[in-house]
This record gives structure tokens, C-alpha cells and sequence, in this order.
């Protein structure tokens, strides 16, 4: 009881009472992805070229002969597959009539 209160004081904060209604809240959060918005992006490559002095040492060449033995009706020129450099030599062989 508080001091300097009366009887019928105490007695009529005892008879009001407070209710006090109890709520509880949950809240969910989180993160959804939205595009917000897009880049675009060009690329240019510039290419330089510049000549370098370079001396040459050595060199190694693979030569192989390969024999084919027929016969063409025409020369030809030299062709290249690849990486390789075919130059055709012809053999001149005489043909004799066998009479």
C-alpha cells in the first residue's frame, strides 16, 4: 500500500484492472533476385604489327624424294599441303617405236 493513500483509494486500484491483449508477430524475410537492368559490352581488339630484326642461325630442311613411276601428260607446278612444299622432277625418257 502507498503512503498517503486512503483505504478507499487502495480499493479501487485493486477492482481496475488492466488487461493487456498479447500479440505475437513473426515476420519472414529474405531476397528475391530482380533485374534491375542489363550492360552491354563491346569489345574491340586492335591488333599492331611491328617488324623485328632477327638474324637466322640455322635452318634444317627435310628433303625426301618420293618415285611415283607413271607416266603424265603434262608438267605441272609445284602445289603445298600443309605445311609441305611438293616440287614435281620430271624424267625425260625416250620412247623408240618398235618397228
Amino acid at each position: 500500500m502507498l503512503t498517503g493513500q486512503t483505504s478507499s483509494q487502495s480499493k479501487l486500484h485493486r477492482s481496475e484492472e488492466v488487461r493487456v491483449a498479447v500479440v505475437q508477430e513473426e515476420a519472414k524475410v529474405g531476397v528475391k533476385p530482380v533485374e534491375t537492368g542489363t550492360i552491354r559490352v563491346k569489345k574491340i581488339a586492335h591488333e599492331e604489327f611491328e617488324p623485328l630484326a632477327l638474324t637466322l642461325h640455322s635452318q634444317n630442311v627435310d628433303v625426301k624424294r618420293v618415285m611415283l613411276g607413271r607416266p603424265v601428260d603434262e608438267k605441272f607446278g609445284e602445289r603445298r599441303e600443309g605445311g609441305t612444299l611438293t616440287i614435281p622432277v620430271f624424267e625425260y625418257v625416250p620412247v623408240l617405236p618398235c618397228s
